[in-house]
């Protein structure tokens, strides 16, 4: 399911309290922030990716940013030139108030649900549509 980002920096503000300003919100690299995946190469960048990275920032928000990549210098170098907010990148799970990726899926108890959503997945990854 997609949530707009107002809809995600909403929720954000309406659980969280005042103690928890300067939380850490973790966003993955690429599918969020870049539009996909090649091998040593970055871009083409996701504007909408980019907007997060700074409206975070703007609501006071650490962001953390995750990725699989085996160069995560070339991402925190990217990061870095382009003046983007972040506190590190990392291939590890931080603890974090929300994570935001492009493949997540939203536990809800429902193991039915979580076993279609990676069928259909898979289903995608077969016809070349996800890498």
């Amino acid at each position: 399911m997609n949530y707009p980002l107002h809809n995600i920096l909403n929720w954000i503000s309406c659980n969280s309290n005042s103690s928890d300003f300067g939380v850490t919100v973790c966003v993955d690299f690429d599918g969020v922030i870049n539009k996909g995946y090649v091998p040593n190469e970055i871009g083409p960048v996701a504007k909408e990716g980019i907007k997060l990275l700074k409206l975070l920032k703007k609501h006071g928000f650490k962001t953390v940013i995750f990725t699989a990549r085996p160069d995560r210098w070339r991402v925190r170098e990217f990061l870095t030139q382009n003046k983007l907010p972040f506190v590190t990148v990392t291939n590890r799970k931080p603890a974090a108030l929300l994570y935001i990726d492009d493949r997540g899926f939203h536990w809800e108890g429902k193991a039915a649900a979580a076993v279609q959503a990676v069928l259909k997945n898979a289903k995608q990854v077969q016809r070349g549509k996800i890498a």
